[in-house]
């Protein structure tokens, strides 16, 4: 981030993704996890569900991001 601002002008480089589920069991957001085509990096068990964060290869433009992201 350029000059400590956090909006999406000042944004240099992405090195995460980040997902947060909450809906369902956990049990049933295990599943998901497990089931899903690209598996994280990261997984962290919170309250009502998983913070799931895969990290970037290489640093990213946010253009890149946004395309990732869809």
């Amino acid at each position: 981030m350029k000059e400590g601002k956090r909006d999406k002008e000042s944004v240099t480089k992405i090195q995460t993704w980040i997902v947060d589920i909450d809906e369902g069991t956990k049990d049933e957001q295990l599943d998901l996890i497990g089931n899903s085509p690209l598996l994280p990096s990261l997984v962290v068990e919170s309250v009502h569900g998983f913070h799931l964060y895969y990290l970037a290869t290489s640093d990213l433009t946010q253009e890149e991001y946004e395309t990732g992201n869809q």
